[in-house]
C-alpha cells in the first residue's frame, strides 16, 4: 500500500473509530508520524497512533492468502445484497462462523443463502442489542449444519454487513504473541511530545487475515505479558478498534499512580464497561 493510501485508509478508520465512540472531539489533524493523530477533547490534546492488526495463523495459509480473502468477500458481498430484499432482516446483525476455510460450492450457495435468511428471521423478534450464540444443530437446515460452526446474532439500529470468520481465525487468529507483535513498534516509539495524552489504536480490518473472531474480555484479560508491557509504556488508553462488528476493546490508565482498569468494551454511548477479575 502506497503512503496516500495508507493515509487515507488511517483517516477512514480514525472517523468511524471516532464516530462510534461518540466523543465530543472538536478538532482532528494530521500529526507528525508519529503520532498518525492530534485530537482535540474537551481541551485536552490526545496523540493517536494506528496500527492494523493481521493473524499470525500459518494453518489459515494452507490457500493462497489474496485467493481466499478474495472468495469470502464475494461470498459476503452476494450475502449483503440479497439481504437488501429481505427488508425484515436489515436491522438484524450476523456474525457466521465456518468450521474452515471452505465456504459453499456454486451450486449450494443460493441454498445456503435462502436457508440462512430463513433461520435468521425465525430469531428475528426476539433479539436484543447483545450477542446471542447459537450453536449445532441446525436442524432442518442441512446446509448450515454442513458450513457453519456457530451462529451470532444481534439487533442493529442500522443497516449493517454481515460478517464471516473462521474457527481458524477465531481460535488461533488473535493470540497474546500476535498482539505483542503487532503493537511492539508502536510501544517502543519515543513519547510524543505536545500532548496531555496519547492513544494506540488497534484496528482489525476487512480483510479475512485480520479478522479476531470475538475475542473474550477475560482471555484480554488473561494475557499477562501483553498488559505487563501495555503497563510499561507512555499509552494511557489502548483500544482494538474490530470495523466490522462496531465493537472496540479498551485498556486504561485511569491515574498517574498507575491504577489500571483491565480490559473492557465500549457501548456506541462511549461509556466503558469494566470487566476486571
Amino acid at each position: 500500500m502506497n503512503k496516500i493510501n495508507q493515509e487515507l485508509e488511517e483517516q477512514f478508520y480514525i472517523d468511524e473509530f471516532l464516530k462510534l465512540l461518540d466523543f465530543p472531539v472538536t478538532k482532528i489533524k494530521r500529526g507528525s508520524n508519529p503520532p498518525d493523530f492530534i485530537l482535540t477533547l474537551n481541551d485536552s490534546r490526545i496523540a493517536v497512533e494506528i496500527t492494523e492488526f493481521y493473524s499470525q495463523n500459518e494453518n489459515s495459509m494452507t490457500y493462497p492468502r489474496r485467493q481466499v480473502e478474495a472468495e469470502w468477500s464475494k461470498f459476503r458481498k452476494e450475502i449483503t445484497e440479497k439481504k437488501q430484499e429481505r427488508i425484515a432482516l436489515l436491522t438484524t446483525h450476523c456474525f457466521l462462523t465456518f468450521k474452515t476455510l471452505l465456504l459453499p460450492s456454486k451450486k449450494e450457495k443460493e441454498g445456503f443463502i435462502d436457508e440462512l435468511f430463513l433461520f435468521v428471521n425465525d430469531y428475528s423478534n426476539n433479539l436484543s442489542q447483545e450477542w446471542f450464540l447459537i450453536s449445532p444443530p441446525f436442524k432442518k437446515y442441512c446446509l448450515l449444519e454442513k458450513y457453519l460452526k456457530a451462529i451470532r446474532l444481534r439487533k442493529s439500529r442500522f443497516d449493517t454487513t454481515w460478517e464471516c470468520s473462521n474457527v481458524m481465525a477465531a481460535s488461533v487468529g488473535l493470540s497474546e504473541a500476535g498482539l505483542i507483535q503487532c503493537i511492539q513498534d508502536k510501544i517502543n516509539c519515543t513519547q510524543f511530545a505536545g500532548v496531555d495524552k496519547s492513544w494506540l489504536l488497534i484496528v482489525s480490518g476487512t480483510e479475512l487475515s485480520q479478522n479476531m473472531g470475538i475475542p473474550a474480555v477475560e482471555n484480554l484479560t488473561a494475557y499477562k505479558i501483553l498488559n505487563s508491557t501495555i503497563e510499561k509504556s507512555f499509552y494511557e488508553g489502548i483500544f482494538i478498534y474490530q470495523f466490522m462488528l462496531k465493537r472496540i476493546l479498551k485498556w486504561s490508565r485511569v491515574s498517574s499512580g498507575g491504577i489500571i482498569e483491565f480490559w473492557g468494551t465500549i457501548k456506541r454511548s462511549g461509556k466503558f464497561r469494566r470487566h476486571n477479575t
